[in-house]
C-alpha cells in the first residue's frame, strides 16, 4: 500500500464494514461531510485561522463538485462492492493545498499541482491542459517515462496525442470524466499515442473559477483497471479547485504587475519629456533673458545718445555760434562751459550704480552744485523733506527731474541776479515735490524766448508733471509736482 493510502475512510478511525465501506465509496459527499466533522476538530481546528479557512473553503467546494457527481454521463458503472476508497489524512491534504495556492505564477501553480497530483494518485502521465483561444494547450505535463509526453507547439495540443473529443465535453458540461478501462470503449477514447496499451484508466478533471473553466486536469494510468476511483476522483477535483483560484490569482497578480510595469515606463516616458521641455525652457528663458539684456543695453544707448544731443551737443553747439558771432564774452562762454560739464556729470549720475535711486542722485547734484553756486557768490540752502531712506524711479525721469532743477539752478546764476536759492525736495512714495526759490530780480514764466524754459516745460509734460514758474517777490519760484512711477500710456 502506498504511503498516505489508508484502508480506513479517514485516518485514525479503523477498517469500516465493508457495507459502509460501499455506501460511502459510491456516495462522496458523505465522505466529505464525514471529513469535515472528524479531520477539523482532531487535525485542523487548532492552526492558525488562515489554514482552517483555506481547507474549508477548498473542502466546500469539493463538495459542490460532488453533488454535481450523480449528472455525470454514465461513462463508468459504480464501484464495486467492497472496493476500497481511496483517501489521504487531514494533514497531507492541507500541505497540498497550501503548496498549490503558495504559488505566485500560473506555470509555477500548474507544475505543483501536476506533482500533487501524480504524487497522491499513482497515475504513470498527468497534463496540465488550458484553453487557449479556440484550443487547448500543454502548460505541465509529467510522466515516469519520456515515451508518454505529449509534444508541446503554439497551436497547441491534436487528436493524435490526447482523445479531444472526450477532453471537451469536459470542458463544456464543467464535470470531471472518468475511464476505468478506455481500450474497451469506442474509438475516440484512447488517443494514437496510446493504443498500444492493455488497458488504460483515464480521469479528466476541468479548473472552474467563479463559473469560468479554464482548463482541466488529465491522468492516465495503464498498470490496471480502474486506477482512478472515486475517492482519488474526489481528491483530484479538490486539489484542482484550488489550482483553478491559484491560477486565477496568478493571472490577477500578473495583470498588475504588468499594469505595474506599463505605468513605470509610462512615468519614465513621461520623466524623460518633462526634462526635456524643462531643458527646452530653461534654454528659451535664458536666451529671453539674453535679448531683454540686449534689449535693455540698446535703449539705454539710445538714450544717452539722445540726452547728449538734446543736451550737452545742443549746449556746446549753442556756446560755439555764440563765440563765432563774438556776442558771447569770456565769462559767458565760462558759464557756458560750466553747464556743458555739468549737464555731463549729471548724465555720469544717471548711468551710475545708483541711477534709479531719487535720493543717492540728489545728494550727488547737492553736492556738485553747492560748490559752483558758492563759486559765483550765491548762497544756498537745500532741504530734503522725507521719511524714506530711498526712492525707485525710473532712470530717464529721474534725469530729466534733475535736469529741470539744473536748469533752475542756471537761470539763477545768469540771469535772477540773485544773492542766495533755496532748493527743496519733498517726497513720499506716490509724489515728488521740487522747488528751487532765489531772490533775484523775479520772472513769471509767461514769456517763453528763453530755450531753459522752452526745455523745462517740455521734460515736465514728458513726465505727466505739473510745472510752474512765477515771480516770489522777491524773486522767481520754480515749482514741480509729479508721481514717482510713470503715468499708463
Amino acid at each position: 500500500m502506498r504511503p498516505g493510502v489508508t484502508e480506513g475512510a479517514v485516518t485514525g478511525t479503523g477498517r469500516l464494514p465493508a457495507s459502509r465501506r460501499h455506501n460511502e465509496a459510491v456516495d462522496p459527499g458523505r465522505i466529505e461531510r464525514r471529513a469535515l466533522q472528524t479531520w477539523i476538530p482532531h487535525t485542523v481546528w487548532h492552526r492558525a485561522g488562515t489554514v482552517r479557512r483555506l481547507l474549508r473553503v477548498t473542502l466546500e467546494a469539493g463538495a459542490k463538485a460532488a453533488r454535481l457527481a450523480p449528472r455525470l454521463p454514465p461513462t463508468e458503472p459504480d464501484e464495486p462492492p467492497g472496493r476500497t476508497v481511496f483517501d489521504v489524512d487531514a494533514q497531507t491534504l492541507m500541505d497540498a493545498l497550501e503548496a498549490i495556492g503558495a504559488e505566485p505564477g500560473e506555470a509555477a501553480v500548474a507544475e505543483t499541482l501536476l506533482d500533487q497530483l501524480l504524487e497522491h494518485t499513482g497515475a504513470r502521465y498527468g497534463a496540465l491542459l488550458l484553453k487557449s483561444g479556440s484550443g487547448l494547450r500543454v502548460a505541465a505535463q509529467r510522466a515516469e517515462t519520456p515515451e508518454l509526453f505529449v509534444s508541446t507547439s503554439a497551436v497547441g495540443v491534436d487528436d493524435g496525442e490526447l482523445p479531444l473529443a472526450r477532453l471537451r465535453d469536459v470542458l463544456r458540461d464543467h464535470q470531471s470524466y472518468t475511464v476505468r478501462d478506455a481500450t474497451a470503449l469506442s474509438e475516440g477514447a484512447v488517443s494514437r499515442r496510446r493504443r498500444d496499451a492493455k488497458r488504460l484508466s483515464l480521469l479528466g478533471v476541468p479548473l472552474v473559477s467563479g463559473g469560468t473553466c479554464l482548463g482541466m486536469a488529465y491522468l492516465e494510468d495503464d498498470r490496471g483497471g480502474g486506477a482512478f476511483d472515486v475517492g482519488r476522483r474526489r481528491l483530484v477535483e479538490v486539489l484542482c479547485a484550488q489550482a483553478a483560484k491559484a491560477i486565477v490569482n496568478a493571472r490577477l497578480f500578473a495583470r498588475i504587475d504588468a499594469s505595474r510595469q506599463e505605468l513605470s515606463a509610462f512615468n519614465a516616458v513621461l520623466e524623460q519629456r518633462v526634462e526635456e521641455r524643462t531643458r527646452a525652457l530653461e534654454h528659451n528663458y535664458a536666451a529671453l533673458a539674453r535679448l531683454e539684456r540686449q534689449v535693455a543695453a540698446d535703449a539705454e544707448r539710445q538714450r544717452l545718445i539722445s540726452d547728449l544731443h538734446d543736451g550737452l551737443g545742443s549746449q556746446l553747439l549753442t556756446t560755439m555760434r555764440l563765440l563765432e558771432r563774438s556776442e558771447l564774452d569770456g565769462q559767458g562762454a565760462l558759464l557756458s562751459i560750466r553747464d556743458c560739464v555739468a549737464d555731463m556729470r549729471l548724465l555720469l549720475d544717471a548711468a551710475g550704480s545708483d541711477a534709479n535711486d531719487l535720493l543717492a542722485v540728489w545728494a550727488s547734484l547737492r553736492e556738485r552744485w553747492s560748490a559752483q553756486l558758492a563759486a559765483c557768490g550765491l548762497a544756498t540752502r537745500w532741504s530734503l523733506q522725507t521719511s524714506l531712506e530711498s526712492i525707485e524711479v525710473e532712470p530717464r525721469r529721474l534725469l530729466s527731474l534733475m535736469r529741470v532743477v539744473q536748469e533752475s539752478l542756471s537761470n539763477a546764476i545768469r540771469h535772477a541776479r540773485a544773492g542766495s536759492v533755496e532748493v527743496v525736495l519733498r517726497c513720499d512714495e506716490r509724489v515728488i515735490e521740487l522747488t528751487v526759490r532765489d531772490d533775484g530780480i523775479g520772472c513769471d514764466g509767461t514769456e517763453r524766448s528763453g530755450r531753459g524754459l522752452v526745455n523745462m516745460s517740455r521734460r515736465a509734460a514728458a513726465l505727466g508733471a505739473r510745472l510752474l514758474i512765477e515771480a516770489a517777490q522777491p524773486g522767481t519760484r520754480v515749482w514741480l509736482t509729479c508721481p514717482v512711477a510713470a503715468p499708463p500710456a
